[in-house]
């Protein structure tokens, strides 16, 4: 799942809510707006246009993934998400772990004196 929040503390609310929930996921990463805008530079992954994102990946049986990230959809949104994706297949989500995973590399393009 890809969520776009128009602040870093809105998508910080969403982590503590989905956690708070009882849902602990494979994964949670979070991207601030210069974090995209160097992904985005870097490997086109097209995020949305928000100042932060929040990847949410969910592991276990088909169903109770889908009732979960059903779930955490409605945390999102809750919590002032202006946009949710689901991957519904590998090359969706391959493009959204391909932005997070640039990210790093993306940065030090922008900062050669940046350190992690």
């Amino acid at each position: 799942l890809l969520a776009g929040f128009p602040s870093i503390d809105a998508a910080g609310d969403a982590v503590s809510a989905i956690i708070a929930g009882g849902i602990v996921p494979a994964a949670v990463e979070m991207m601030d707006r210069l974090t995209i805008d160097a992904a985005e530079a870097a490997v086109h992954p097209n995020f949305p246009k928000t100042d932060a994102v929040l990847i949410v990946e969910l592991d276990g049986p088909a169903s109770e993934v889908d009732e979960l990230f059903a779930t955490v959809e409605r945390i999102c949104g809750a919590c002032g998400a202006t946009t949710v994706e689901i991957a519904h297949d590998q090359r969706q989500r391959d493009r959204i772990w391909k932005g997070r995973k640039a990210a790093f590399a993306a940065m030090g393009r922008m900062s050669p004196n940046y350190y992690v």
